[in-house]
């Protein structure tokens, strides 16, 4: 913050000893000192209230820490917010001053007002945050006995005080987010893994279902197919019986006219061959009364045997063409009946024909009116009606047992079958996001682990070089550094020429312990996000040399890497050059604690 001081002023009133204090602090060091009991203390206690510290909250009742015989205490917090490099601390609020008010009711009543406004303390930590200031660190704002808590926390819980000091906590949060995103991954991807399998025992009942309903229509389709064929298929084969008839009709009049032609020849050729007959006749009647003269004369010996011959002759002549001309004059007669009896039968065969004809026409009509009416267009077919209904039986005995299938099931298997593909498809998403997020956790791990690494060993570095001032050795370190959960830091430090040894509570003294603290969080100030740091009492349990190497340090540490810092201490050291460190002396007069500033600003 360069050489303006982040906090301004502190406004306390009906806060423990104090009835009503304006504290207003300066740029760099800020000494809190006075005499034990005349609320030194109070005044970071009172800082920690306005800033929302649970430390503070946790150790006792707010309402114990209103002034006796008050019903309501306050703290203000004024910060400052104007513009550095064209940027301001608290980018979000455009005024130059964030003012910050905590009120504490002896009902129980707690409440915020964040520029003269009610807020929720969460609200007011989330501020305080983006600027690095978490008073719940105590590597930020370390009360009385904190040096000495400080040193028995776990390895873990000072990683992560350390991280959030030096900036590093966005680090592990992007961790800890990309984890919590992880398993709610894995949680959703658990849940659609249940909800697809139990889709997949559904989809397979309706599948089934859906299976038997397709059969059913495929056999229903083919029903109405067969009563299309059945219908035009009986219209066909009347049809040919038709055409049959029709033919046959033809073929019966062609024969019946050439046997009425046949007829008429053999009655004209029988009446011509009956002339001749009459002809032969006559002649053979002049021949046999020749004969009888001849045979007359001869009996008298007057007929010559010439002439006897020549009747003879002719009388046979004459008989054997009589045969003739009467055998095919009954050749004729036979043939006229033969023919006459055929056409007989023809024609009485043409009547039926024509009877049945009429009747086929009608049936055909029939037969085609209700072929239209199943399809309007012809169903051609090589089948007899016998044979289609022979299938149409079949087709109707399958049915029989598909007849309780659900209508419903194909919409439910598409419905199953939609919702079971959504399911694969956002299951086969969220595997997609997991790896990616995996890789990316397994990068965001990588990151922290090598800036948590380079942040140790640079405060390591400095850790052992502030260390040789009070005659120390020592060093940082990470352990479990493979895990981000089981990661911690360890303070190791040896005194007087010792073993080093992991700093705890068990084998340093209180003093080498609070030396050892004190010395870590001085090499961390060059990598403190926070604008503001406050420490009290730290030297409570140093000898006079570690306290005043350790003060001397402090200052340094201030002049060299800037920021703001309030020390609470009993008093000042004589050697000790201050500079122009803002001196504030709190003093107990009567029932008050008052401050008054006597040096800086």
């Amino acid at each position: 913050m360069g050489s303006t001081a982040f906090l301004k002023e502190l406004v306390i009133e009906n806060f423990m000893s104090y009835r009503y204090a304006r504290v207003r602090f300066g740029p760099g060091l800020n000494l809190v000192i006075g005499p034990n009991g005349a609320g030194k203390s109070s005044i970071l206690l009172a800082l920690s209230v306005v800033l929302g510290q649970t430390y503070t909250e946790r150790s006792r009742k707010l309402s114990e820490l209103i002034r006796w015989g008050e019903e309501y205490a306050r703290v203000t917090v004024r910060l400052d917010n104007r513009e550095r490099d064209g940027k301001r601390p608290f980018p979000r609020i455009r005024r130059d001053e964030v003012v910050i008010t905590r009120y504490l009711r002896r009902d129980g009543q707690y409440g915020f007002e964040l520029n003269y406004r009610d807020a929720a303390k969460a609200e007011v930590v989330a501020l305080l945050r983006e600027v690095g200031l978490n008073p719940d660190n105590p590597l930020i704002i370390m009360h009385q006995n904190m040096v000495e808590s400080f040193s028995m926390v776990g390895p873990q819980e000072k990683l992560l005080f350390f991280e959030e000091a030096v900036g590093l906590r966005e680090y592990r949060e992007r961790i800890v987010d990309a984890r919590s995103r992880l398993s709610s991954l894995a949680e959703e991807e658990g849940e659609l893994r249940k909800q697809l399998d139990e889709t997949e025992g559904t989809l397979a009942r309706y599948r089934e279902e859906y299976e038997r309903l397709m059969r059913k229509r495929e056999l229903l389709r083919r029903r109405e197919a067969l009563e299309r064929e059945l219908a035009w298929s009986k219209y066909f084969r009347a049809r040919g019986e038709y055409d049959r008839a029709v033919e046959e009709e033809s073929s019966l009049r062609e024969e019946l006219e050439d046997l009425r032609r046949e007829l008429e020849a053999h009655r004209a050729e029988a009446a011509r061959l009956k002339e001749a007959l009459r002809a032969v006749q006559g002649e053979l009647k002049e021949v046999f009364e020749e004969a009888a003269h001849v045979s007359y004369l001869a009996g008298r010996g007057e007929a010559a045997d010439s002439e006897i011959a020549s009747v003879s002759g002719r009388l046979d002549d004459v008989l054997r063409r009589l045969g003739e001309v009467t055998e095919r004059y009954i050749e004729h007669r036979v043939a006229e009946g033969v023919a006459g009896y055929r056409a007989t039968l023809v024609e009485a065969r043409l009547r039926e024909l024509s009877r049945r004809l009429r009747e086929l026409r009608r049936s055909l009509e029939r037969l085609r009116e209700e072929a239209e009416a199943v399809c309007p267009e012809p169903v051609e077919t090589g089948r007899s009606p016998a044979e289609v209904l022979g299938e149409l039986r079949e087709v109707d005995a399958t049915l029989k047992f598909y007849k309780d299938v659900d209508e419903e099931a194909e919409e439910m298997y598409n419905y199953y079958k939609g919702l079971h593909s959504g399911l694969r498809r956002r299951l086969e998403d969220l595997a997609r996001r997991r790896r990616e997020l995996e890789a990316e956790l397994e990068r965001r791990v990588s990151i922290w682990r090598r800036m948590v690494s380079e942040a140790v060993s640079r405060v390591s570095s400095e850790y052992s070089r502030l260390l040789s001032t009070i005659g120390a050795t020592g060093y940082a370190r990470v352990v479990n550094a493979d895990s981000v959960d089981g990661a911690g830091l360890e303070l190791v430090v040896a005194f007087k020429g010792g073993e080093a040894r992991v700093l705890d509570a068990y084998v340093q003294s209180g003093g080498e312990r609070t030396a050892a603290v004190m010395m870590f969080l001085l090499a961390l100030q060059g990598y403190v996000k926070s604008p503001l740091r406050a420490v009290d009492e730290f030297d409570i349990h140093m000898d006079p040399r570690n306290r005043e190497v350790v003060m001397r340090s402090l200052i340094d540490a201030v002049r060299k890497w800037g920021g703001q810092y309030i020390v609470i201490t009993p008093g000042l050291l004589p050697k000790l050059d201050i500079g122009d460190a803002n001196i504030l002396v709190v003093q107990k007069t009567g029932e008050y604690s008052t401050v008054s500033s006597v040096g800086g600003c």
